[in-house]
């Protein structure tokens, strides 16, 4: 029942998104996003048996779905009916790490089927290739005579369809009161925005990576790849998106559940990407202890090491290594608290 009224609530909030948007959004955007929701719903009341399977089970019952017939092979449902007749060179569940699809061939043709049964397109591909993106989705590359097409598609053990990723794709997680907009500038960049619970575009997707550590507060990444922090320029923002601060490469944030909280700042220095500054000079590569509006805290460190990167929860009792020179020194998470946010 709990799940039932999730559902619910979520279709009313992007049936609001449309009705809001209507006059505002490109209408792709706003059906891509009513699309995209109803087939999460979809996913999660078909799915429902697989909430508590491991990726490798629900890998596994997809792949027991392909059989065999002479020599040739199709995919059938759990209750029996033909999704794909036997009539293909080999199948295979997934591509890569990436999932929710089924790749068929036959000579040199691809052919994608998704878990609904659905086949992708009309005709056969002639290239299939994978990247990650992230947050357990990765980015499936379809070729046909020259011409790429870019979707969404589950992690390997993953059971969501395929999203066309033409369209910007609104994310039905909720992250502090906050939904992701995603939108994919080229074959491989995913950008971030920010969707408010009433369907307005707070922040556009033009971010090569986003955080919401606080209801009111944005980490917006700029850059041209996430493939490490150094590629950053961290924004510190309202919930308007005003900008607090932008003197630092990379932004982490830790809230305890008494709403305490802790933050790092790293910056670069000379071998970032993008030269940040503070009051008109470069920052130097340090890291720093600092508060949710950016203000440093403490003195600037050689190193701070925790297991708080890319949001992960921690505990009071953790250990938080702090490395000045010659000097290293271990805290728990509670004695940081102490020492600087009193």
């Amino acid at each position: 029942m709990k799940k039932l009224l999730k559902i619910c609530a979520l279709l009313l909030v992007l049936l609001a998104l449309l009705l809001l948007y209507g006059c505002e959004q490109d209408e792709n955007f706003s059906q891509s996003a009513l699309d995209q929701a109803s087939n999460e719903s979809d996913s999660k009341e078909e799915n429902s048996s697989l909430d508590d399977s491991t990726p490798e089970e629900i890998a596994a019952r997809f792949e027991n779905m392909i059989f065999s017939e002479s020599g040739k092979f199709g995919v059938r449902a759990e209750d029996g009916t033909v999704f794909a007749p036997a009539e293909y060179d080999s199948a295979e569940y997934g591509w890569r790490g990436a999932g929710g699809f089924f790749v068929l061939t036959s000579g040199e043709d691809y052919y994608i089927l998704q878990t609904d049964g659905e086949f992708v397109g009309t005709e056969p591909f002639d290239g299939v290739d994978t990247a990650w993106a992230d947050d357990h989705a990765n980015l499936l590359f379809l070729t046909a005579e020259g011409v790429r097409y870019t979707y969404l598609a589950g992690e390997s053990g993953g059971s969501i369809n395929l999203i066309d990723a033409k369209f910007p794709y609104l994310d039905p997680k909720l992250r502090n009161g906050w939904f992701f907009l995603r939108s994919f500038s080229d074959a491989t960049r995913t950008n971030y925005g920010i969707v408010a619970p009433s369907g307005e575009v707070v922040i556009e997707p033009v971010y090569v990576y986003a955080k919401i550590p606080f209801p009111d507060r944005f980490v917006l990444c700029e850059g041209e790849s996430m493939l490490s922090r150094e590629c950053f320029l961290s924004n510190l923002t309202d919930s308007t998106g005003e900008l607090l601060n932008n003197s630092f490469t990379d932004l982490e944030y830790v809230v305890f559940d008494d709403g305490k909280y802790f933050g790092v700042a790293y910056c670069a220095g000379e071998i970032a990407d993008i030269t940040a500054y503070t009051n008109g000079e470069p920052t130097p590569r340090g890291f720093w202890f600092i508060d949710k509006d950016g203000n440093t805290l403490s003195e600037r460190f050689d190193g701070i090491e925790g297991d708080f990167d890319y949001g992960r929860p921690m505990e009071k009792n953790s250990i938080v290594t702090v490395t000045l020179g010659d000097d290293v020194h271990e805290y728990t998470a509670e004695k940081i608290l102490e020492k600087y946010y009193k």
